[in-house]
């Protein structure tokens, strides 16, 4: 039976057509599944979704608060440490640095405290020193001066004339070059110590013995009384002549602003770039930027006009080679990596003497807000052809170089204003720098450059009238909450050992 079923088996199977059989081993070429992952890789390709526009930042800026963006201590700091006050602060700085204090670092997340024990102030620099050792006199001759004008005070009525008389009729003779009897040293000028030693022998000994009785008193460290002597030299700032400072920077830093962003959109480009900033051949230049004359003598203008007018290829500081996922086997890997390339491009290629990069690049945050206010206001305003709103505006963006330019710009700018500053207060013969003064170098730079005053006398006067709102209404929120935080703790606290 085993047999016969077996053999039917066999039989059956000899009867089956032989296509059938070839069929089922013949197994699917190889080639076909390669073709299929090739087609779905193509499709992934194709299915790549465009790139959209970013994000918009309509927060409202600081200007729209304040007044203005841009910090007064920061403006009044460089002119303050740069130009009025270089030696002054650059003397503070090496003796600050030098004094014993408590440093604490923190080392592997702990915060560890080291006794450092200062350097001596003999040990300093010969050019910190020079100028400690001019402090300590002219500190020494105020000191004298307000002894002579007591002393004097001092002498009954005929001997008060007849000093005076007797003093001025030495001026006299000095000034007419008559006599060379009482002539600084240091100047041309009347030498009125001399003066007080002929007329009045021994007039400055009781100054000297009670000086010399004070230091002996004196226990203050060195490096304190260093600064103090120091700190006195400098020349100092009123308010309003930093806010008034602050509001004419504020105005340059919108019109670089303005014209960049205008010019960027009309070349159809997104990320504004020093070209732009610096483009002047768009329609209406001249009433977005009427401060460009202004500007234009400047190193930094003319280090950015260099900069453009170099070869692409002298541009470039390194050529990086980005990854790609090509095959090694394939034929498209150098195509790939050549299209892939990413170019580096230095961004630092503006310097200013003495001043360091961080110093340099201080403004650039608050360029960059200035430059999305500019954009918001030109989308809510700036129509097109049809007289649609151009909210293209909103997708532009910020270069790096462009606020690195603007805030080196700013820099160099301020600095010019300090020396036209040193020279008003070294004439007017005083050491603070109030609004009249600022007033005078904002209306003799204009007058120099060619450019009506008037836009920017009138921009820095609304300006500074927000800010001054803001800030009154600030004190006046602080003192209700001071008054009502005394009141829930019922006053001031008892006094207790």
């Amino acid at each position: 039976m085993v047999k016969e079923s077996s053999k039917q088996a066999s039989t059956e199977k000899a009867k089956k057509p032989r296509s059938s059989r070839v069929k089922k081993l013949v197994k699917k070429p190889k080639t076909a599944k390669v073709a299929k992952v090739a087609v779905v890789a193509k499709t992934k390709v194709a299915k790549v979704k465009p790139v959209g526009n970013r994000k918009i930042n309509g927060k409202p800026v600081l200007a729209k608060t304040t007044g203005i963006n841009i910090s007064p201590a920061k403006v009044k700091n460089i002119i303050s440490n740069y130009v009025l006050n270089k030696d002054a602060y650059s003397a503070l700085t090496e003796l600050k640095d030098a004094r014993p204090r408590i440093i604490t670092r923190v080392v592997d997340g702990k915060e560890v405290s080291e006794d450092y024990k200062g350097v001596p102030v003999s040990s300093l620099s010969q050019k910190t020193l020079d100028y400690i050792a001019f402090a300590n006199n002219e500190y020494d001759s105020s000191q004298r001066d307000e002894f002579a004008k007591a002393k004097i005070s001092a002498l009954s009525d005929d001997a008060r004339k007849a000093y005076n008389v007797a003093k001025h009729s030495a001026r006299d003779e000095h000034d007419n070059q008559t006599t060379d009897q009482y002539l600084d040293n240091s100047s041309s000028t009347f030498n009125v110590e001399l003066f007080n030693c002929q007329y009045i022998p021994g007039f400055y000994d009781d100054y000297t013995s009670a000086k010399t009785a004070a230091d002996a008193v004196d226990t203050s460290d060195e490096w304190k009384k260093a600064i103090d002597k120091v700190t006195k030299l400098k020349n100092r700032f009123s308010t309003n002549s930093r806010v008034f400072l602050s509001a004419f920077v504020e105005y340059i830093i919108k019109q670089l602003a303005l014209n960049g962003t205008v010019c960027c959109v009309a070349d159809k480009k997104k990320i504004i770039q020093l070209s732009h900033i610096l483009d002047t051949t768009k329609e209406g230049f001249e009433k977005r930027f009427p401060l460009y004359p202004l500007i234009v003598n400047l190193d930094t203008f003319k280090q950015a006009q260099e900069y453009l007018n170099k070869p692409p290829a002298a541009k470039v500081v390194a050529v990086v080679p980005a990854t790609t996922d090509v095959d090694d086997s394939s034929d498209e890997k150098s195509d790939a990596t050549v299209k892939k390339v990413k170019v580096e491009k230095d961004t630092d290629v503006f310097t200013l003497d003495g001043v360091s990069l961080d110093t340099q690049y201080q403004f650039r945050y608050y360029i960059a807000e200035s430059c999305r206010e500019t954009r918001m206001d030109l989308a809510k305003s700036a129509v097109d052809a049809d007289g649609e709103l151009m909210t293209v505006y909103n997708y532009t963006s910020v270069s790096k170089i462009f606020k690195n330019f603007c805030s080196t710009l700013i820099c160099e700018f301020l600095m010019r204003i300090g020396n036209m500053l040193a020279k008003e207060i070294e004439t007017r013969g005083i050491k603070t720098v109030n609004d009249t003064i600022i007033g005078t170098v904002i209306s003799h730079y204009h007058t120099v450059c060619g450019v009506d005053e008037t836009a920017t006398i009138d921009f820095i006067r609304t300006v500074t009238t927000k800010y001054y709102k803001y800030v009154a209404e600030r004190q006046k929120n602080r003192k209700e909450v001071k008054t009502a935080e005394d009141a829930s703790t019922g006053g001031d606290l008892p006094y207790t050992e």
